[in-house]
């Protein structure tokens, strides 16, 4: 399934909330970056994640507003060949490792 056809099935916006109750609305296109993401919203994997609000369990709201900022930051530049560097600080280097990896960002 293609970005597109995701895309146009769902909510506009998709609501994240993390493991600490904080929540994040970000457009549904741009959640489309994250491999996990876009198979919770797909309807046809049914999933009741596809209703557009995503409990991220074991995630806290520090890591959940970064990985919206990346998830932001790829779809501005998608298509790209070479894109921005992204800013990551030491200290949370490896959380967010493990957070993009099970997002499959």
């Amino acid at each position: 399934m293609s970005l597109l056809d995701a895309s146009t099935k769902g909510p506009a916006h998709v609501r994240l909330l993390s493991d600490d109750g904080m929540e994040f609305i970000i457009e549904r296109e741009t959640a489309l970056f994250s491999r996990t993401l876009s198979m919770f919203l797909d309807a046809s994997n049914g999933f009741v994640e596809s209703s557009g609000t995503v409990q991220l369990h074991g995630i806290p709201g520090r890591l959940v507003e970064r990985v919206c900022s990346f998830l932001h930051h790829r779809r501005k530049f998608d298509g790209l060949e070479q894109s921005p560097p992204w800013d990551i600080g030491a200290e949370e280097s490896l959380d967010l490792l493990l957070v993009a990896d099970y997002l499959e960002m």
